[in-house]
C-alpha cells in the first residue's frame, strides 16, 4: 500500500514538474540576426530597424471587430558592421523596416512594391535577414507667403506641423510621400522630401488657400498636379506662391 502511494505521488509530482516547461517553452520568444545595407552593398551602420508585429483580429460574438493579441513593436540600431539582432520578440508575422541616418536616405519600405514579411515562431533563431535602404534624392519645395498666409501650429519650432497646408509627392502607382516643413522666414515657407532617383512624380498640395506655380497658374488641390522629373539629380527645386 504505502509502496503504491509513494508511486502515485512521485507521477503526480512528475507531471506537475513538467507541465510548467511545456507551457513555457511554447511561449518562448524568437530572435532575428541580420544586416542593413546601402545600395552599394555596403554594411550602413546606426540605421534604425523598427520589427511591428502584425496584429491578429477576430470578431466577437456580435461580428465586431477585434484584436486577438496586444500590439508589440522593438526597434534596435546597426553596429559598425551594419548587422543587428533584434531579441524578445513574440511569436508572430512581422514588418521590418531599417531607416538610414540622412535625410536622403530611403527607408527598406519606402516606394517597395513589396513588403516582404518576417515570421517569427516559438524559440526560433532567425538569421541573414537584409534590408536595403537606398539613397534618394531630394524634393524642395519653397513656398513664397509674402501675406503670411501659411499659419504654423508652433511659431517656435521650424519643423512645427502647418495648420493651413500640407506639401507632398505621388508616384504613377499611387504611392505618397508627405513633404517635411524644414524652415520659415518673412518671405515663406520650405519642405522637403526624399524620392528615388530617376522617378517621376506629381506634387500633391491640401491647403486652404490659394497656391500658384511659378507661371502663376493655380495648383490643383487634392489630386496630383505638377510634374517633377526626378532624375539622376540629388536635389530638385520646386518654386511656389501662396496668396
Amino acid at each position: 500500500m504505502t509502496r503504491r502511494l509513494i508511486g502515485h505521488w512521485l507521477a503526480v509530482l512528475c507531471i506537475l514538474g513538467s507541465a510548467p516547461v511545456r507551457m513555457a517553452s511554447a511561449e518562448l520568444p524568437g530572435s532575428v540576426v541580420g544586416a542593413v545595407l546601402d545600395d552599394n552593398q555596403r554594411p550602413l551602420a546606426s540605421a534604425t530597424v523598427v520589427f511591428s508585429r502584425i496584429t491578429k483580429l477576430g470578431r466577437d460574438p456580435a461580428g465586431r471587430a477585434l484584436q486577438l493579441e496586444p500590439p508589440f513593436s522593438k526597434t534596435v540600431r546597426s553596429g559598425a558592421d551594419g548587422k543587428f539582432q533584434a531579441a524578445g520578440l513574440p511569436p508572430g508575422s512581422y514588418h521590418v523596416c531599417a531607416y538610414g541616418t540622412r535625410f536622403e536616405h530611403l527607408s527598406s519600405c519606402q516606394w517597395r512594391s513589396a513588403d516582404p514579411q518576417v515570421s517569427v515562431t516559438a524559440g526560433s533563431v532567425i538569421s541573414g535577414l537584409v534590408r536595403e535602404i537606398r539613397t534618394g534624392s531630394i524634393v524642395k519645395v519653397r513656398i513664397a507667403d509674402p501675406g503670411r498666409k501659411i499659419r504654423i501650429r508652433d511659431p517656435r519650432g521650424a519643423r512645427a506641423s502647418q495648420t493651413n497646408v500640407a506639401v507632398g509627392v505621388m508616384s504613377e502607382k499611387g504611392e505618397y510621400a508627405g513633404a517635411r516643413l524644414v524652415g520659415q522666414d518673412a518671405g515663406g515657407s520650405d519642405y522637403a522630401v526624399a524620392v528615388p532617383r530617376n522617378a517621376t512624380l506629381r506634387l500633391f498640395v491640401e491647403a486652404e488657400i490659394d497656391i500658384f506655380d511659378s507661371a502663376g497658374q493655380a495648383v490643383r488641390q487634392g489630386v496630383p498636379s505638377l510634374a517633377i522629373d526626378v532624375g539622376s539629380r540629388p536635389e530638385v527645386q520646386v518654386n511656389l506662391l501662396a496668396r
